[in-house]
């Protein structure tokens, strides 16, 4: 009956909001985690690239030394 089958559609498009949010809910926590990774290596990049920074300055200045002398 159409009383039957229209509670039966609503059901199932309840049901199928409900998996939809949470596989929102999931793909927002992945992103999240994703974030607080990439955040971590992008933090360790820029102390890297500041050492290096700093060894190439060193470098330079040695180099500049060596030739004055």
């Amino acid at each position: 009956d159409d009383d039957e089958l229209t509670e039966r559609r609503e059901q199932a498009n309840r049901e199928s909001t409900r998996r939809s949010r949470i596989r929102k809910k999931r793909q927002y926590e992945v992103s999240v985690r994703m974030m607080v990774v990439l955040k971590n290596e992008n933090d360790v990049l820029i102390a890297r690239n500041e050492i290096l920074m700093k060894m190439i300055d060193n470098l330079e200045t040695r180099s500049t030394r060596i030739v004055v002398s």
